[in-house]
């Protein structure tokens, strides 16, 4: 009988162990992430939000970092941040997220190699997105049709 009451208090003794360095992980990672939002908050008060290449460019000079700004100009690309709204008239070839796509009737909706059809994602129509089209790196028509899956175990 006393064996199985040390035996009791030794699993007891280990699992507490092994719930307390849970714990510690988790809180460490917790901790981790707040320093680093906690210095993302620094830099965008000391440095603002960097929004432009002139911005960058005296991100590089208040840290003294001028030296490699030649080198990494050329690597800058325009941004192209979208903001959604609740908004169910869409017109026909609109953008959006979520919902269903704008498909010829009867067309066929993207498969992946099991024959699963793919989740709709959203669809740009770049006509309405080239005045935000500093690079010309896009078409200036059509439409851009975002779908993924999921697999689930």
């Amino acid at each position: 009988m006393k064996i199985f009451l040390y035996l009791a208090l030794f699993l007891l003794v280990v699992f507490t162990w092994l719930v307390r360095k849970k714990n510690k992980q988790e809180a460490d990672a917790i901790k981790k992430r707040m320093g680093l939002k906690a210095l993302e908050a620094r830099y965008e008060n000391e440095i603002g939000v960097i929004r432009s290449k002139e911005d960058i460019k005296a991100f590089f000079k208040q840290f003294r970092l001028t030296q490699y700004w030649d080198a990494f100009e050329p690597k800058i690309r325009d941004e192209l941040r979208i903001t959604t709204v609740e908004n169910a008239d869409t017109p026909l070839g609109g953008s959006r997220f979520g919902g269903q796509p704008d498909l010829p009737k009867n067309a066929p909706w993207f498969k992946d190699g099991n024959g699963k059809s793919l989740s709709f994602v959203a669809q740009l129509n770049l006509e309405e997105i080239q005045s935000f089209n500093h690079t010309p790196r896009l078409p200036e028509k059509g439409m851009v049709t975002v779908g993924s899956f999921c697999n689930y175990w």
